[in-house]
């Protein structure tokens, strides 16, 4: 281990594993997809005033959210501060798990190093 204390925050970043990944998402709305929703309100059993509200609905929605980003400010804090963090701490190495045995800084090393 270290005597390095590490943050709470940092802690549940490096958590998340090495599988986890940051979704992006696309303001893009696609043609196709709007093709699709069409199709499906058009078929359904609502009664025409019934399908132009849901249509109007929709179109709000896309009118309301097409400038917004994922923008997830805390976690991106988090994100950057786990990255700070990690550049002004070498002596601390990330691995994955050992199942609770813990061979020290340069048994990594010397594993590294061969």
């Amino acid at each position: 281990m270290t005597n390095i204390p590490i943050p709470e925050n940092i802690l549940k970043v490096l958590a998340l594993g090495p599988k986890f990944s940051i979704p992006k998402y696309s303001n893009d709305c696609k043609f196709h997809d709007i093709a699709v929703f069409d199709n499906f309100v058009n078929n359904s059993e609502k009664d025409d005033l019934d399908k132009i509200s849901i249509k109007n609905k929709f179109v709000d929605i896309l009118k309301n959210n097409s400038n917004k980003k994922f923008n997830n400010i805390i976690f991106d804090r988090d994100i950057n501060g786990t990255k700070k963090f990690l550049n002004n701490n070498k002596d601390i190495i990330i691995t994955k798990a050992d199942k609770g045995k813990y061979e020290g800084k340069h048994y990594y090393i010397s594993l590294i190093a061969s």
